[in-house]
This record gives structure tokens, C-alpha cells and sequence, in this order.
């Protein structure tokens, strides 16, 4: 396995007492659903998962609901190191984490975990030069400008997090060192957060009609009260 895969194991809630047994695509159904506001469709799909009541399957998708979003930093667990380097030339280092959150340490200190929500790496290609550019530059100047016949651009690296928003790193003439070490950091990144946030498809009538069962059976076994009831079946036909 290679540094920048994800194992089968890992996704939401890898750690959770009654979920962790269950397989990947699973888990990640379901944390998709609550992201979505479906906790219906949540319960529905953990109560095939598991068996049991709905009952049991709606007070496991309520406390789940109540912790929030299982990317979110802040896990009492360690994260597991994804991937980690350079991005920019004052060397400041960018660590991904399996569980979606990140850290960038400078000469001194080391960021607070903050949830990845997106990583960019773009380059100033007007200033950027060949070798050819480079040797007419030089020509051009007459050989008394050896910095700008040689100027390889510069190099823009945007990290994005939930708490700590956009901040971008500049770095003027990369190295190729600098250059790759970034290139494989965004793969990483593109990788865990296609893996933690899959695009989810529009629910289906079928999907609908299912959740609406689903909300029937749980309002006749007192789960729902006639308000939630209403409340739950009003949102889900909006």
C-alpha cells in the first residue's frame, strides 16, 4: 500500500463502539446522510445494517446527529499521519491526517488540527521562464540582470480550513524539490477529501417512499411523537 491510500478500515466513525464493525461504504452511507439532514434515511439504512429495533437504530442516529460532523477535529483519538511536506521555501510543513484535518508547522510552532477543506497549488506563468526565455532575458539585459534571466516564477500554495479559513504560501523560484513535494501533497488531499465528502446522488422516489416507511414504522412504535411525526415527514417532501 502506497503512502497515499486510504486503508478500507478508516472513514467515519472507524472508532465508534457500534459502528466500527460495519464495512466502509456503510458508515460512509450513513455519515453522507446526516450531513444531509436525512436522519431517516440514516436510521433506515443502519436498522439493514445492524438488525434490531428502529428504536435502538434511531437513539444510535441521534447521538451521532448530537456529535456532529465525524470529520470535525477535535477527536480525543490520535489521528494517523496521511501524508506530509514542504510548501513554500521559508519551509513550512503541511501534515494531512487520515481523519480529514490538517496541521502546518513553521520554524517554531505547530497549527491547532483544523478540519481540510481544500489544498491549491497555482503558479505566476507570466514570470515563469524557460531555458530558452531565460537566455534571451539575459541577452536582453546584457548580462547585468542574472535574477531575472533566471527567474522561475513564483509559486502560490493555498491551504483552506474550516477554522482557520483560506491562507495562502508564496514562494518565488521553486525548486523542483518544493515542487514535487507539493504536487504529492495535493493528491493526497484531493484523495482523502473525495474519500471523506463522496458526491452524493439526489434521493429517488424509491428512496422517498422507503424514508417515508421508515417514518411510519417509527411513529407507530412511539419513537416519534405526532409532531416530529409531521415535522420529519414535512422536511423529507420538501
Amino acid at each position: 500500500m502506497s503512502e497515499h491510500q486510504l486503508p478500507s478500515g478508516a472513514g467515519p466513525y472507524a472508532d465508534h463502539p457500534r459502528l466500527a464493525t460495519l464495512p466502509r461504504e456503510v458508515r460512509q452511507n450513513i455519515a453522507d446522510q446526516i450531513a444531509h439532514n436525512r436522519p431517516i434515511g440514516a436510521i433506515k439504512t443502519l436498522r439493514d445494517a445492524i438488525g434490531g429495533s428502529l428504536g435502538e437504530a434511531k437513539s444510535i442516529i441521534d447521538g451521532l446527529v448530537e456529535l456532529g460532523d465525524p470529520g470535525r477535529p477535535g477527536s480525543t483519538a490520535a489521528p494517523v499521519k496521511l501524508a506530509s511536506g514542504k510548501i513554500d521555501k521559508a519551509g513550512t510543513t503541511l501534515t494531512l491526517y487520515r481523519d480529514g484535518t490538517f496541521t502546518t508547522t513553521g520554524m517554531f510552532l505547530t497549527s491547532s488540527p483544523d478540519r481540510l477543506l481544500g489544498f491549491s497549488a497555482d503558479s505566476d506563468t507570466m514570470r515563469r521562464k524557460s531555458t530558452t526565455g531565460r537566455g534571451a532575458a539575459l541577452l536582453v539585459t546584457g548580462g547585468l540582470s542574472l535574477l531575472a534571466s533566471n527567474n522561475r516564477g513564483v509559486l502560490y500554495a493555498t491551504v483552506t480550513g474550516e477554522l482557520s479559513g483560506s491562507k495562502t504560501y508564496t514562494s518565488k523560484n521553486p525548486e523542483n524539490k518544493l515542487l514535487s513535494s507539493i504536487r504529492s501533497l495535493q493528491a493526497a488531499a484531493e484523495q482523502l477529501l473525495s474519500s471523506l465528502h463522496p458526491p452524493t446522488a439526489a434521493p429517488t422516489a424509491t428512496d422517498i417512499a422507503s424514508q417515508l416507511k421508515a417514518l411510519a414504522e417509527l411513529h407507530a412504535a412511539s419513537a416519534l411523537s405526532d409532531e416530529e411525526f409531521a415535522a420529519a415527514k414535512a422536511r423529507l417532501l420538501s
